[in-house]
C-alpha cells in the first residue's frame, strides 16, 4: 500500500472504493493467522487530524472501507515513519491501535465505526476494551 494513497484519500483525491482496492492489494497471507502488509513510503510528512480519523470512521460505516482494510491502513500508519498525530490526543492512537488488531479488542464493523465516530466527535466515552 502507499502511503501517499491515505494522503490522497484524506484531501478528497482518492475514493473510499480506490483506498479499500489498495490496501486490499497489500495484503499477503503467508500463513493461516498471519499476514503481511506491504507499504511504499511516501516523501513527506502528514499530520493526522480527527477530521481524518472520522473519514475512515463514516467509509467504514458506509462499508466502501471494510474492516480488513482498514486494519491494513491502521497498521500502515502506526508502522510509518512518515505519519504523525498530536501526542496530546490519545483518542487517536488508542484507534488506531485497535484498528490495528481487532482481533484482541472487537471485530471493525459498522457498529465499531459509529462508535469510534462518536468517541472522537467527544459524544461518548470509549468502551472498556474486552
Amino acid at each position: 500500500m502507499r502511503e501517499e494513497a491515505l494522503k490522497q484519500f484524506f484531501a478528497g483525491d482518492l475514493s473510499a472504493n480506490q483506498l479499500a482496492a489498495e490496501a486490499m492489494g497489500s495484503i499477503k497471507k503467508v500463513g493461516p493467522r498471519e499476514t503481511n502488509v506491504e507499504i511504499e513510503d511516501m516523501t513527506s510528512i502528514y499530520s493526522i487530524s480527527r477530521e481524518n480519523m472520522l473519514a475512515i470512521c463514516d467509509a467504514g460505516m458506509k462499508g466502501t472501507l471494510p474492516g480488513e482494510a482498514v486494519t491494513a491502513i491502521a497498521f500502515m500508519v502506526i508502522a510509518s515513519d512518515h505519519f504523525e498525530w498530536d501526542g496530546d490526543d490519545e483518542m487517536i492512537s488508542e484507534i488506531l491501535n485497535d484498528w490495528s488488531c481487532p482481533e484482541v479488542n472487537y471485530p471493525l464493523n459498522s457498529s465499531a465505526f459509529e462508535m469510534c465516530r462518536r468517541s472522537l466527535s467527544g459524544s461518548e466515552i470509549p468502551l472498556e476494551r474486552p
